[in-house]
């Protein structure tokens, strides 16, 4: 009995199960997961001080006020925005299909916008086919992709001054 538990916990571990997935329609705080996260269309989600184990999905809005994700990031129609402290993405950042947010912090300044010196993206980042506005702050050490980076067919412009890219940058 105990070999068949443990079977089925192996699997489940690693990748043979179904993975859980949390969906953030509020302010969740200074919460962490352990599930893949979901930002659906049309709700607004606040992450602070905490971190995501698993992939996230944004449709939705999404501000993070110093925050940890361990895989990657993608976003569709959606807007993301961090604001005041570092945002540390391990996998990859895709951003596709967006207009922008219509609220908070980050309105003027584009669907992606890093308001926070000492951030990272680990993977490669794409920024793809966005009417929004791509805006990377950053002074004293910005943002640093290590990674490439790729923004094209996108109409809103970008002010990617806090960006440092160790891979190769593809722009047009």
């Amino acid at each position: 009995m105990l070999g068949a538990a443990f079977a089925v916990l192996s699997a489940t571990a690693l990748g043979g199960g179904p993975v859980r997935s949390t969906s953030c329609t509020t302010d969740m705080g200074g919460q962490s997961f352990t599930t893949n996260l979901d930002v659906p269309a049309g709700a607004t989600c606040r992450l602070s001080g905490g971190s995501v184990s698993g992939n996230v999905s944004v449709e939705g809005t999404l501000f993070t006020f110093g925050y940890s994700f361990s895989q990657n990031v993608t976003l569709t129609g959606g807007s993301f925005c961090n604001v005041n402290y570092p945002l540390h993405i391990t996998g990859n950042l895709a951003i596709t299909g967006s207009s922008g947010p219509s609220n908070g912090p980050c309105e003027q300044n584009g669907n992606f916008a890093v308001y926070g010196d000492g951030s990272s993206i680990g993977g490669n980042f794409s920024y793809t086919g966005n009417s929004g506005r791509l805006y990377i702050a950053g002074d004293a050490g910005g943002t640093v992709l290590s990674g490439n980076f790729t923004f094209n067919t996108n109409t809103g412009g970008y002010d990617i001054g806090g960006l440092h890219v160790l891979g190769h940058s593809n722009i047009s």
